[in-house]
């Protein structure tokens, strides 16, 4: 049996993050930071044009690579390093993959073939992203 996509069945305004770029970035030169709901994040910028500092986008994130269950600390956590994420579990798919809300967006995490069990949602996580990428959506 395979789990509905997450993303399919709720409304965008939970799929996007309100963000404010404080760096530029263009697709020659991606690497961007931006403040968030989840507070600074940092990452990749995905967009076809350029996106100027101070600009307020709206982003869906995403991360291209597999992670491990050691990568993932579970628990209620200090200060969050530069590049790490931290969010609520809020789903467990049966493919490996869980679904995080980080300040009030949804990012889906793809775990190799020994995923977190179902009895991780409602915990909070951290973990590194040096992959994060920000896809602009235009909303």
């Amino acid at each position: 049996m395979t789990a509905a996509p997450v993303t399919g069945s709720l409304p965008e305004r939970h799929v996007t993050m309100r963000a404010i770029a404080l760096t530029g970035a263009d697709p020659t030169r991606p690497f961007i930071e931006l403040e968030t709901q989840a507070g600074r994040l940092s990452g990749f910028w995905r967009g076809a044009t350029a996106v100027g500092r101070g600009a307020s986008v709206d982003v869906e994130l995403e991360l291209p690579r597999v992670r491990t269950r050691s990568e993932v600390v579970v628990g209620p956590l200090g200060d969050l390093a530069p590049g790490m994420v931290r969010g609520v579990v809020t789903t467990v798919l049966e493919d490996c993959v869980i679904v995080l809300e980080i300040g009030g967006a949804l990012l889906q995490v793809e775990f190799d073939t020994d995923g977190p069990s179902p009895e991780i949602v409602g915990a909070t996580v951290e973990f590194m992203a040096e992959d994060l990428e920000f896809y602009p959506t235009g909303v």
